[in-house]
């Protein structure tokens, strides 16, 4: 009986077309208890250009994924969720709205650019997100009218479940390690109502959305109208 190493070679570097896939709003970290803005993880599907060579996951079918590490959930102009955002949404970090509901952007397509890191220990290769920017002209012509992977988003405050059974190991030790990580296995309707945030409730599977843009040149989400709609990375 032998173990193998996956054989996967990670896309090159370059710039596709991204969708957001998972939210997963992980709490405060053991390391940084007093931060009350807590931590997000990211998932992201990625899709060719028009015109290049498809990204099928080697001939699997399904689309390269890549998952940006958990990042303080916040506005702040220095955090880099901040900056990553504001990149998508095509304006300054200062320009952002006082609020960002992330999962107005589940299943929401832009330009990312993919670059590599490679681990001094282990000599893997990661992915990393290291720009989000809006759609150009013709980036719609070979979208699919669906993200191939169902978004989806989970809070802390949520526990175990479908969703959480459904999260790699690491984030899953992540959000039980949370000083905010409920205590009872499944999350109490008292737990849920008084950690619940509306900014964060799980949207419908979107068909095919795109940011649009409005006449004062920034991106909103699909059907929106405006902002008011709306670590490292992990190796494959």
């Amino acid at each position: 009986m032998k173990a193998r190493k996956p054989d996967y070679t990670p896309p090159p570097e370059g710039t596709y077309l991204t969708a957001l896939v998972q939210a997963v709003f992980c709490g405060r970290s053991q390391r940084f208890p007093d931060n009350e803005s807590g931590d997000i993880a990211q998932q992201f599907e990625l899709r060719a250009l028009d015109g290049q060579p498809s990204l099928d996951d080697n001939g699997r079918g399904k689309p390269p994924l890549v998952w940006i590490m958990p990042w303080t959930f916040s506005l702040y102009y220095k955090a880099k969720f901040a900056q990553l955002w504001a990149g998508a949404l095509s304006c300054d970090v200062a320009d952002l709205a006082d609020e960002l509901d992330l999962e107005d952007y589940l299943g929401t397509w832009f330009r990312c650019e993919v670059r590599h890191s490679v681990s001094d220990k282990t000599g893997r290769t990661y992915l990393n997100i290291a720009r989000l920017m809006p759609l150009e002209k013709g980036d719609t012509i070979g979208l699919p009218r669906h993200c191939y992977n169902k978004p989806q988003a989970y809070e802390i405050a949520d526990g175990r479940g479908k969703v959480f059974d459904s999260l790699p190991g690491w984030l899953q030790e992540r959000l039980m390690d949370s000083p905010d990580w409920p205590d009872a296995g499944n999350v109490t309707e008292a737990a849920k109502a008084k950690h619940s945030d509306a900014k964060r409730k799980v949207k419908p599977h979107p068909v095919q959305r795109v940011a649009q843009v409005d006449k004062a040149g920034r991106t909103a989400p699909a059907g929106g109208t405006g902002f008011d709609d709306m670590n490292e990375d992990v190796p494959f």
